[in-house]
């Protein structure tokens, strides 16, 4: 796979309602990859498709991206793309939640390599736990994508690729140290020959950490929340006969983390500690039937689980686990216009718990119907899938896309589209809360509008969005909620533009998102979601030296449902820089320091975030051909 554009974010920013003016360049380095030999993003159609004729909004974070971003979580790294806000309850390995479009983190289905990675007593991922040096791309779609995936694939979809073999050799190698006693290790090789080709990856990390909580949050402790993490990731694929290949895949990770449990007389250091596992394994067979027919036949397993032994009170010990077996066959037929597809799934999701749960089992089963192409200006995709669940029963979603070019590097586009999100088994089966084992899915619509502006070595655009929706589910530790009417609606500005001079390549590239997800009935804002966040990106790249300039400017916002003025978490404008250096061909030296000014912030009540940090990396990474 060859790297095909770059990509930043930059912009003027101002916040008024937090007072602060900020010129944002921060450096997206969003090296952009496309998801396979032949130069296809996948996760916007399933079938395989140009970025540049996908009428939906997709970003593809690359490598180069993902590997300047050691020292953050997945859900820091993903924070800084379009339409995309974050929550976390602290440091790294810290439990966090994803808004894309104003939807909850259920509202997002994650994908590893194809199969549904989640928890689904929670309804959301251990993102925290997934390892990045695991991680070759990943695929981000805005917009409504339930007709293709099913539930939760209300607000977008996020795929991760993991790291794949390629023909001749490449090995890789980084250390990083950098503030709170953070130190990583990483090593990975990737090759193979013509038939046979593979990959490894496996990286240690860990941190002290700094305090998680602050003195607003009832389990306040003042001390450091470490987190260590260790992690293998593999894949073997080998051509069994011509246009036929087998591959397997598969990634585990395991942390160990610390979180605050209060403060006592008796033991002040008492620290809750977990042990946090995730996996994904899948085999895939793929190959042609005819010259235009394409099948994938795919069988996969993913666990993710978090047990707690340590704990102030008994009632905290526990263990919460969800395994899910997944079988697929997606079928692709190249038509005279346009491309169709025709795929089955089936999910088994299964819970292990230490909570007795009356039902501890469902089933999924989906029928998926598709047709995308283009032709001359015009460009579509229509989609529609039946879905029937063990505890509810049948749903059908359907949705449709239309772009046209009406004017060189012009695109107007417009998408509808019906969702779902399954409550989970803590909405249906939780004991001591009011949980309802009648609950039915939450549905709604979601529309968008766009503008797109292409050009040789940028792309602008523009979109609006709505996502109503219907029995929204909201769970608390207490209670679960089900909402009538939601909106969460919104305009997206995301301009990345690159420009080569004689002083070397320059990147002034930005986003702009403005968020209104309410309770229509009440008119109270969704809590933690901010009106405005800006965020941009200078980058400069001269001879061996890159070095990178940024912000990221966020708006107030409320933590709890009746939007309490004492519940409201202030506006935040945040720094950060970047300098690297390629000593020579296969080594290089990078400086990040994140936090500039030192700011003091939070996105969750009681919660803490980083103050200013740094990492320095080294890394190794030399590529030979194939004898």
């Amino acid at each position: 796979m060859q790297n095909t554009h770059i990509r930043h974010k930059s912009a003027l920013l101002q916040l008024g309602t937090a007072g602060l003016l900020a010129v944002s360049l921060t450096p997206a380095q969003a090296v952009i990859r496309e998801a396979d030999e032949a130069g296809q993003v996948v996760t916007a159609t399933r079938t395989g498709s140009r970025i540049d004729a996908v009428v939906a909004d997709v970003t593809v974070i690359g490598r180069e991206q993902i590997a300047a971003s050691v020292g953050q979580s997945f859900s820091q790294l993903l924070a800084r793309q379009a339409g995309i806000q974050m929550s976390s309850n602290g440091g790294l390995g810290k439990s966090s939640n994803l808004y894309m479009r104003g939807g909850q983190q259920r509202h997002t289905l994650v994908l590893v390599d194809g199969v549904r990675f989640g928890s689904a007593t929670s309804g959301s991922p251990s993102l925290e736990n997934f390892p990045l040096e695991a991680i070759d791309h990943i695929e981000v779609v805005r917009g409504p994508m339930a007709s293709l995936y099913g539930s939760d694939a209300v607000a977008g979809v996020i795929q991760i690729f993991t790291r794949r073999g390629h023909v001749g050799s490449e090995v890789e190698a980084s250390v990083t140290g950098g503030s709170d006693g953070f130190h990583q290790a990483t090593a990975a090789w990737s090759g193979g020959v013509e038939r046979w080709q593979g990959a490894v990856t496996v990286s240690d990390q860990a941190t002290r950490g700094f305090s998680s909580t602050n003195p607003l949050a009832s389990t306040y402790h003042p001390d450091r929340d470490g987190f260590r993490q260790q992690s293998l990731q593999g894949s073997l694929s080998h051509d069994i006969a011509t246009g036929w290949r087998l591959r397997w895949q598969g990634v585990v990770a395991q942390g160990d983390n610390e979180i605050d449990d209060g403060r006592l007389a008796k033991n002040p250091g008492l620290n809750r500690r977990a042990d946090v596992r995730s996996s994904v394994q899948s085999l895939a067979l793929t190959g042609r039937l005819t010259p235009s027919w394409r099948s994938e036949w795919r069988v996969a397993r993913s666990h993710d689980s978090s047990n707690t032994y340590v704990a102030r009170l008994a009632s905290s010990l526990g263990r919460f686990a969800t395994t899910q077996r997944q079988v697929s066959w997606d079928n692709t037929l190249a038509m005279p216009l346009g491309t169709a597809l025709v795929a089955l799934d089936h999910v088994e999701q299964g819970v292990q718990a230490t909570t007795k749960y009356p039902v501890r089992n469902r089933t999924m089963d989906a029928l998926v119907l598709g047709w995308s192409g283009e032709q001359g200006p015009h460009a579509w995709q229509l989609s529609a899938r039946h879905d029937h669940n063990s505890q509810y029963g049948d749903q059908p979603t359907a949705a449709a896309a239309y772009g046209y070019e009406f004017s060189p590097g012009w695109r107007a586009g417009a998408s509808i589209g019906s969702t779902f999100s399954a409550p989970t088994f803590n909405d249906l089966y939780y004991p001591d809360r009011s949980s309802n084992p009648n609950m039915p899915p939450q549905e709604g619509v979601s529309k968008e509008l766009s503008l797109t502006r292409v050009l040789e070595q940028g792309r602008w655009r523009m979109a609006y969005y709505r996502n109503d929706v219907r029995g929204y589910i909201q769970s608390t530790t207490t209670q679960v909620l089900s909402t009538p009417h939601v909106r969460m609606e919104g305009l997206t500005l995301s301009a990345d533009q690159d420009w080569d001079t004689a002083w070397g390549l320059w990147g002034v590239h930005g986003s702009a998102d403005w968020l209104n997800a309410f309770d229509q009935d009440s008119g109270k804002y969704l809590r933690r979601r901010a009106n405005g966040v800006f965020q941009g990106d200078l980058t400069h790249t001269l001879g061996r030296w890159q070095q990178s300039l940024g912000a990221t400017v966020r708006d107030g916002m409320f933590d709890d449902d009746d939007n309490t003025a004492a519940k409201r978490l202030g506006g935040v404008g945040l720094w950060h820089a970047s300098l690297r250096y390629q000593v020579d061909r296969d080594w290089a030296l990078a400086l990040r320091v994140d936090n500039l000014t030192d700011r003091r912030y939070q996105t969750a009540w009681g919660y803490n975030q980083a103050r200013r940090q740094w990492f320095l990396t080294l890394s190794y990474s030399q590529a030979k051909p194939t004898p």
